[in-house]
């Protein structure tokens, strides 16, 4: 199985190799101490992030309260916005390898991570290279929530599950591909093994 998940350094957010969006994100967060205040350029960013609550259960994703129109999650999962539990429309065998993402934020650290989801979307989904920068924030009100910017770095068509390694990759060309993907992902057997 192709899919994988590992972090990545928090390091790449702050120098803006995962991106302008990613650097903006990571910056206001720390600037503000994790407190969310009004901003215009947060406001406009918004429409990619999804919003989650500040708990899971055990190997499982939080609940989604917000999923930004422009969003990673929206693109490939269009009936969530129908959805009263969209984090459910994910298979569980994903939720389960994505979750410890959340369990850092959760605790109050920013997670950034890299992860290919390979035939673990379900049949008829691409697989999927996405970065994933995840920040906990408090409102005014003293909730807590988990603001996720997903960043897809690379799209593969689901031909044959069973064997892709013969078909090129297609690779979405955009401002969510920026420069230096290459050099971060590594070919390593390590990948094949991972677990979140």
């Amino acid at each position: 199985m192709d899919f994988f998940v590992e972090p990545l350094t928090i390091a790449d957010v702050e120098a803006g190799r995962a991106g302008d969006e990613a650097r903006y994100l990571f910056s206001f967060w720390q600037t503000n101490k994790g407190f969310m205040e009004h901003d215009r350029t947060m406001t406009r960013l918004s429409r990619k992030l999804i919003i989650t609550r500040a708990h899971t259960g055990a190997r499982d994703v939080p609940e989604i309260t917000f999923i930004g129109k422009d969003s990673t999650f929206q693109r490939f999962f269009p009936e969530c916005s129908r959805s009263s539990a969209p984090s459910k429309l994910l298979p569980e065998g994903y939720r389960q390898r994505v979750a410890n993402g959340y369990g850092a934020a959760i605790a109050g650290e920013p997670h950034y991570d890299i992860q290919r989801t390979g035939g673990l979307l379900g049949e008829g989904r691409p697989d999927l290279t996405l970065e994933r920068l995840i920040l906990p924030f408090r409102t005014r009100a003293g909730l807590q929530r988990l603001f996720c910017l997903m960043i897809l770095r690379d799209l593969r068509q689901q031909f044959c599950l069973s064997d892709r390694t013969d078909h090129p990759p297609y690779s979405r060309h955009g401002s969510d591909c920026g420069p230096g993907f290459s050099a971060r992902v590594h070919s390593s057997a390590t990948h094949r093994n991972a677990r979140a």
